[in-house]
């Protein structure tokens, strides 16, 4: 019998680079909450290495993570398409860009300080492979996902 694995998104295991969130409860009570400093657990040891050099600094390569982590870029590339179905690079952008729609649609940070946070050389590559991915301008995305009072709802 074989195991099945559950498939790991960038998306489902990013960490918020928000500082905190207002969250309301069931009882209707509010209070800020910090999010979660760590990616939840994938029950692989290496992705979730990986995913911790990550939130520290999503600039990093494939190649410059695998050899923090003592792996060839092969071999971790391997690790990330068997548990993501996504090659290194693939993976490591969108994890780069799940970051970058939270801060767009949270905070009223510039493309340019977000692209900084995300790991993006500049604000016109992040720009590029923003559209890329998700067929419309960072700008435009935000002003669809924002909502009006986000300055009381989130702090960066």
């Amino acid at each position: 019998m074989s195991k099945k694995w559950k498939i790991i998104t960038p998306e489902s295991v990013c960490v918020s680079p928000l500082k905190e969130k207002l969250v309301t409860n069931e009882a209707g009570w509010t209070r800020w909450e910090r999010p979660t400093a760590q990616s939840p657990a994938t029950g692989c040891v290496v992705l979730d290495c990986l995913l911790e050099l990550l939130a520290q600094d999503p600039s990093r390569s494939l190649e410059v993570m695998a050899t923090r982590m003592g792996l060839q870029a092969a071999d971790l590339n391997g690790v990330i398409r068997a548990m993501s179905g996504l090659n290194g690079r693939d993976f490591l952008t969108r994890y780069q860009l799940a970051r970058g729609k939270e801060l767009l649609a949270c905070t009223n940070l510039t493309v340019k300080e977000i692209a900084t946070i995300c790991g993006f050389k500049t604000a016109n590559c992040f720009t590029t492979v923003f559209q890329h991915y998700h067929h419309l301008a960072p700008l435009h995305y935000r002003q669809s996902n924002r909502p009006e009072n986000y300055r009381e709802l989130y702090r960066w």
